[in-house]
């Protein structure tokens, strides 16, 4: 599939969009020099070619009792692919998981209420084979726009 061409209108539109996704089309138009409806007939576009897949609210974990956020690598084996791509959907503490290429076969993203949870989490995954887990001390970057 052929990526879709965006034009400067575009880009200007899923920038805001990302930092301010409840914003009406009427001020999103009026920020860009189009109408709310010229505007409104682009995002449907940008929606319907599923570049804009979606719009999300961002929370504070800390405050809802989730302040440890790890990165689980991990090296299974290949008898327990399936089951851990089960787990990483099944299980609320983990909020990505990455295949990847390299040393690790899989990385996840988890937040948990506490270290004690993070090493009964650990353990689960060890039964499945090699873990190495870094733990979250400051995130410097976060949620980064994706640009142009």
């Amino acid at each position: 599939m052929a990526a879709l061409t965006l034009d400067e209108v575009d880009w200007q539109i899923l920038a805001i969009l990302q930092a301010e996704a409840r914003i009406s089309f009427k001020e999103l138009g009026q920020r860009i020099g189009l109408t709310g409806t010229a505007i409104a007939e682009r995002v449907r576009k940008l929606e319907d070619e599923d570049i804009i897949k979606g719009y999300t609210i961002r929370l504070d974990r800390e405050k809802i009792g989730l302040p440890v956020m790890a990165f689980f690598k991990l090296r299974v084996n290949i008898e327990h692919c399936k089951q851990l791509r089960e787990m990483a959907v099944s299980l609320p503490e983990i909020i990505e998981a990455h295949r990847v290429a390299g040393s690790e076969y899989y990385i996840l993203k988890v937040v948990l209420p506490s270290m004690q949870h993070l090493e009964v989490m650990m353990e689960r995954f060890l039964q499945l084979g090699a873990v190495e887990v870094s733990i979250v001390l400051s995130t410097p970057v976060a949620d980064k726009s994706i640009q142009r």
